[in-house]
């Protein structure tokens, strides 16, 4: 488990980076299909953009608050 702790702590760091430094580059061809697929006005690119990223933050949050109450729930049956 403290293997999985290390990973999701990791990928949280590096989405909080990414987030907060804007960092858009690694998700342009995501940003490209969402604005293809759904039509999604040019201007609206950067909003989307945040979003997605905004998004993946949270996404690695709930792993990690999942993960702790998982270890707490193992160690309350013990």
């Amino acid at each position: 488990m403290d293997a999985d702790l290390v990973w999701i702590n990791t990928e949280l760091r590096c989405a909080k980076n990414e987030f907060l430094n804007r960092l858009y580059d690694h998700q342009r061809p995501l940003i490209n299909e969402l604005m293809d697929k759904y039509g999604v006005p040019e201007e609206h690119r950067g909003a989307l953009a945040h979003g997605i990223l905004r998004a993946n933050v949270e996404l690695w949050e709930t792993f990690g608050s999942e993960h702790w109450a998982s270890m707490a729930r193992s160690l309350a049956s013990n």
